[in-house]
Protein backbone atom coordinates (compact mmCIF):
# COMPACT_ATOMS: atom_id res chain seq x y z
CA UNK A 1 0.00 0.00 0.00
CA UNK A 2 2.73 2.12 0.82
CA UNK A 3 4.58 1.59 -2.58
CA UNK A 4 0.85 2.92 -4.40
CA UNK A 5 1.09 6.12 -2.44
CA UNK A 6 4.39 7.04 -3.36
CA UNK A 7 3.42 6.16 -6.84
CA UNK A 8 0.31 8.31 -6.61
CA UNK A 9 2.15 11.64 -4.93
CA UNK A 10 5.37 11.17 -7.39
CA UNK A 11 2.81 11.18 -10.49
CA UNK A 12 0.48 13.90 -9.04
CA UNK A 13 4.04 16.20 -8.52
CA UNK A 14 5.48 15.39 -11.54
CA UNK A 15 1.76 16.07 -13.56
CA UNK A 16 1.53 19.48 -11.86
CA UNK A 17 5.35 20.47 -12.61
CA UNK A 18 4.63 19.71 -16.35
CA UNK A 19 1.40 21.83 -15.97
CA UNK A 20 3.23 25.08 -14.33
CA UNK A 21 5.78 24.54 -17.10
CA UNK A 22 3.50 24.98 -19.80
CA UNK A 23 0.83 27.41 -18.17
CA UNK A 24 1.91 31.13 -20.00
CA UNK A 25 2.98 32.99 -16.65
CA UNK A 26 4.61 36.63 -15.50
CA UNK A 27 7.67 37.21 -14.18
CA UNK A 28 7.18 38.39 -10.49
CA UNK A 29 10.35 39.80 -9.71
CA UNK A 30 9.46 42.35 -12.85
CA UNK A 31 6.49 44.85 -12.53
CA UNK A 32 4.12 45.60 -15.60
CA UNK A 33 5.87 49.42 -15.77
CA UNK A 34 9.50 48.01 -16.67
CA UNK A 35 7.94 46.41 -20.05
CA UNK A 36 7.00 49.85 -21.10
CA UNK A 37 10.13 51.02 -22.89
CA UNK A 38 9.99 55.21 -23.24
CA UNK A 39 11.64 56.05 -26.18
CA UNK A 40 13.91 59.60 -25.85
CA UNK A 41 17.70 60.97 -26.55
CA UNK A 42 20.29 62.41 -24.50
CA UNK A 43 22.95 65.03 -25.64
CA UNK A 44 25.54 66.17 -23.35
CA UNK A 45 28.62 69.08 -24.32
CA UNK A 46 30.90 71.07 -22.60
CA UNK A 47 30.49 74.69 -21.92
CA UNK A 48 32.56 77.50 -20.15
CA UNK A 49 32.79 75.20 -16.77
CA UNK A 50 29.74 73.40 -17.12
CA UNK A 51 28.58 70.25 -19.07
CA UNK A 52 25.31 71.19 -20.70
CA UNK A 53 22.60 68.33 -20.46
CA UNK A 54 19.36 68.12 -22.53
CA UNK A 55 16.79 65.29 -22.93
CA UNK A 56 14.40 64.74 -25.37
CA UNK A 57 11.18 62.73 -25.12
CA UNK A 58 10.68 61.16 -28.61
CA UNK A 59 7.51 59.17 -27.00
CA UNK A 60 3.76 59.69 -27.35
CA UNK A 61 3.30 60.40 -23.43
CA UNK A 62 4.54 62.83 -20.90
CA UNK A 63 7.54 61.63 -18.79
CA UNK A 64 7.50 62.39 -15.27
CA UNK A 65 10.83 62.13 -13.36
CA UNK A 66 12.27 62.33 -9.89
CA UNK A 67 14.08 65.78 -9.95
CA UNK A 68 16.66 63.09 -8.42
CA UNK A 69 16.88 61.46 -11.93
CA UNK A 70 17.51 63.50 -13.91
CA UNK A 71 20.24 63.72 -16.23
CA UNK A 72 21.44 66.46 -14.30
CA UNK A 73 21.30 65.33 -11.13
CA UNK A 74 24.34 63.87 -9.76
CA UNK A 75 22.67 61.81 -6.97
CA UNK A 76 22.41 57.94 -7.10
CA UNK A 77 19.40 57.95 -9.31
CA UNK A 78 20.83 60.13 -12.23
CA UNK A 79 23.84 60.23 -14.40
CA UNK A 80 26.81 58.14 -13.64
CA UNK A 81 29.61 59.52 -14.38
CA UNK A 82 33.63 58.38 -14.29
CA UNK A 83 36.72 60.92 -15.22
CA UNK A 84 40.11 60.17 -16.51
CA UNK A 85 43.14 61.93 -17.45
CA UNK A 86 43.77 61.73 -21.42
CA UNK A 87 46.82 60.50 -20.83
CA UNK A 88 49.02 57.53 -21.91
CA UNK A 89 47.85 55.63 -18.46
CA UNK A 90 44.09 57.35 -18.54
CA UNK A 91 44.97 57.59 -14.49
CA UNK A 92 41.06 57.77 -13.20
CA UNK A 93 40.69 61.24 -11.76
CA UNK A 94 38.00 61.61 -8.58
CA UNK A 95 34.74 62.96 -8.68
CA UNK A 96 32.85 64.72 -5.67
CA UNK A 97 29.37 63.34 -5.78
CA UNK A 98 26.58 64.40 -3.40
CA UNK A 99 24.46 62.28 -1.42
CA UNK A 100 20.76 62.60 -1.03
CA UNK A 101 17.09 62.69 -2.94
CA UNK A 102 14.92 64.82 -4.01
CA UNK A 103 11.50 63.37 -4.89
CA UNK A 104 9.95 66.21 -7.18
CA UNK A 105 8.55 64.96 -9.63
CA UNK A 106 9.68 66.95 -13.04
CA UNK A 107 7.35 65.92 -16.37
CA UNK A 108 8.92 66.45 -19.94
CA UNK A 109 6.01 66.49 -22.32
CA UNK A 110 5.34 64.53 -25.28
CA UNK A 111 7.72 65.37 -28.13
CA UNK A 112 9.15 68.34 -25.15
CA UNK A 113 12.85 68.57 -24.23
CA UNK A 114 14.41 69.39 -20.72
CA UNK A 115 17.62 71.06 -20.15
CA UNK A 116 20.28 71.31 -17.36
CA UNK A 117 23.77 71.75 -16.29
CA UNK A 118 26.43 70.00 -14.40
CA UNK A 119 29.14 72.54 -12.89
CA UNK A 120 32.60 71.20 -13.93
CA UNK A 121 34.28 73.14 -11.08
CA UNK A 122 32.15 71.16 -7.94
CA UNK A 123 32.41 68.06 -9.78
CA UNK A 124 36.28 67.97 -10.22
CA UNK A 125 38.76 69.13 -7.31
CA UNK A 126 41.54 70.81 -8.74
CA UNK A 127 40.55 70.76 -12.46
CA UNK A 128 42.51 73.77 -13.68
CA UNK A 129 45.63 71.99 -12.20
CA UNK A 130 44.87 68.41 -13.64
CA UNK A 131 43.71 70.66 -17.18
CA UNK A 132 46.85 72.28 -17.34
CA UNK A 133 48.79 68.94 -17.84
CA UNK A 134 46.01 66.75 -19.99
CA UNK A 135 42.69 67.16 -21.13
CA UNK A 136 39.59 65.36 -19.18
CA UNK A 137 37.77 62.44 -20.49
CA UNK A 138 34.45 62.23 -18.78
CA UNK A 139 32.58 58.75 -19.63
CA UNK A 140 28.25 58.77 -18.85
CA UNK A 141 25.77 56.55 -18.18
CA UNK A 142 22.01 57.54 -17.91
CA UNK A 143 18.84 55.59 -17.54
CA UNK A 144 15.49 55.60 -15.52
CA UNK A 145 12.14 55.15 -14.10
CA UNK A 146 9.64 57.14 -14.90
CA UNK A 147 5.62 56.74 -13.98
CA UNK A 148 5.01 55.13 -17.40
CA UNK A 149 7.88 52.92 -17.70
CA UNK A 150 11.77 52.81 -18.20
CA UNK A 151 14.71 55.27 -20.28
CA UNK A 152 16.58 52.62 -21.25
CA UNK A 153 20.30 53.05 -20.81
CA UNK A 154 22.40 55.24 -22.85
CA UNK A 155 26.01 56.25 -22.45
CA UNK A 156 28.72 58.13 -24.25
CA UNK A 157 31.94 60.36 -23.72
CA UNK A 158 33.16 64.12 -23.63
CA UNK A 159 36.52 66.00 -23.51
CA UNK A 160 37.10 68.78 -21.14
CA UNK A 161 40.16 70.91 -22.24
CA UNK A 162 41.52 74.17 -20.60
CA UNK A 163 39.62 76.08 -22.42
CA UNK A 164 36.12 74.72 -21.37
CA UNK A 165 37.14 76.00 -17.70
CA UNK A 166 38.02 79.24 -16.74
CA UNK A 167 40.90 78.77 -13.95
CA UNK A 168 40.49 82.50 -12.00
Amino acid sequence: MAPIRIKYRLTTYLVKMIILIFLPHESHGESKEYLNIIEYSLTLKVEKNSIKTNIANNSSKDIKLRKDSLPSSLLIRGINLSAYSDSEDLKPIGLFLPIGSNSDLKTIPAGGELSGEININKLINNDCSLLKKNPIIIFWRYSAQADEGILPATEGAIRVNGKDVSCD
